[in-house]
């Protein structure tokens, strides 16, 4: 039983470490991608993107961003080692929104390429809301809908995670985020926030989760 508690208490130490750098690496693909320190009123700023730069941060993030499944596998096991049920079909539900986010995050290398060969801005914004709005909106629903359930879970179960962690659930530090980004009260920090405004949500949460877990003595059988 000694043994079991202490796997299982390193291997959540693990994959939270592992989560944390996985979502540093995705909030970077986003800021090589798409930050502007002039705002993003047009797509015109990606005109004078370095290849090197839209390149890493396509690729990093495709790479990356499914990767995030690591994070969610930790929660869903301090969950379940709570007496949490359904925990895979949550865990499941985001691993597929991961993969169709790592596909939409794909689509706007396409925007930089047809701005950076002549095509308008506004042509590059009516391609990246045709080819990436439908996945968008699916990697959204399952973003809200697994931490909707991670909030209600905290909040009306005994679990492993104090209850103030359910106000850290990363759809709602998102909308923190954009909500911040759109209030304009300053300007250059919100513009460094918006293009990671889902990614950096992770780093958040899976670091609080890491470190609240860290010493965790719950006896598990």
């Amino acid at each position: 039983m000694i043994s079991n508690i202490y796997t299982q208490k390193y291997t959540l130490r693990i994959t939270g470490i592992i989560s944390i750098f996985v979502a540093l690496l995705t909030t970077t693909a986003d800021e090589l991608l798409q930050y502007s320190p002039q705002g993003y009123g047009s797509y015109a700023y990606v005109r004078d993107f370095a290849l090197w730069r839209s390149l890493s941060g396509h690729v990093l993030g495709v790479v990356a961003i499914p990767l995030l499944a690591i994070g969610y596998w930790h929660v869903c096991h301090a969950l379940k080692l709570s007496g949490v049920k359904h925990t895979s079909a949550f865990f499941w539900i985001m691993v597929y929104g991961l993969a169709i986010g790592a596909a939409a995050h794909g689509t706007f290398a396409g925007v930089v390429t047809l701005i950076q060969t002549g095509a308008t801005p506004a042509t590059g914004q009516n391609y990246f809301l045709t080819y990436s709005g439908p996945l968008f909106a699916v990697a959204l629903l399952c973003y809200a809908s697994v931490s909707i359930w991670y909030c209600i879970t905290i909040l009306s179960k005994r679990t492993l995670y104090p209850k103030w962690m359910a106000f850290l659930s990363p759809f709602f530090i998102s909308l923190l985020i954009a909500l911040f980004q759109s209030s304009n009260i300053v300007p250059a920090l919100g513009n460094i926030l918006a293009p990671a405004w889902l990614n950096l949500a992770h780093v958040v949460f899976f670091t609080f989760s890491t470190c609240v877990l860290w010493h965790v003595q719950k006896d598990y059988n």
